[in-house]
């Protein structure tokens, strides 16, 4: 457990603070991620920070690690093209970013990664308009919220992250969070 929290935010300018850490909740220290006017969402496991958030030059920096939050390391492999890695889970050994390929591939809405650094499509599954919204894990398995227009296909589970199956029950459009209340899953769209 990391002994901060992190807020994300927006900056029109590349190399302003887009990233606040504070101890007390109340007390807020500007920090950076480089190449990122906006930071979408961060999460910690086992000494690894990772970030999301929009680059208008590299689709690569939309994915970044660290391992104090200070220094920012460019991610390697498959990032999204679209405007937008909106939640991050790690569960099972894997870390997954839900987020927006302007590609229209479904494989492209829920990226994988075993270490935080190098990220892959997953292999089955996803969101054939590309947008993937939210992702968590509660100690068992992936639910992911995404947009599917019209066939209620807005709500998936994966029990390794990198394949990803329909559930019934889904939104008539799309799903926008999803959280694990120790004994319910809770998805709001």
């Amino acid at each position: 457990i990391s002994p901060y929290f992190y807020a994300c935010g927006y900056t029109a300018t590349p190399g302003q603070s887009n990233l606040k850490r504070s101890t007390d909740g109340a007390n807020w220290t500007n920090l950076n991620v480089p190449n990122l006017e906006t930071t979408f969402t961060i999460a910690y496991n086992n000494g690894l920070y990772v970030v999301s958030g929009y680059s208008a030059v590299n689709s690569n920096d939309q994915i970044q690690w660290s391992t104090d939050a200070i220094n920012w390391n460019s991610s390697t492999g498959w990032g999204f093209d679209g405007f937008g890695n909106r939640g991050i889970a790690y569960g099972a050994g894997v870390w997954v970013i839900a987020g927006q390929n302007q590609q229209f591939s479904a494989e492209g809405s829920l990226l994988w990664s075993t270490d935080g650094k190098d990220w892959n499509p997953a292999l089955s599954g996803g969101f054939p308009l590309g947008e993937a919204y939210d992702v968590a894990f509660n100690g068992n398995y992936f639910v992911a919220v995404g947009l599917e227009p019209g066939d209620g296909n807005t709500i998936l589970t994966s029990l390794d992250g990198k394949t990803w199956m329909n559930t019934t029950g889904g939104f008539l459009n799309n799903g926008k969070s999803v959280a694990w209340g120790g004994t319910n899953w809770i998805a709001v769209g």
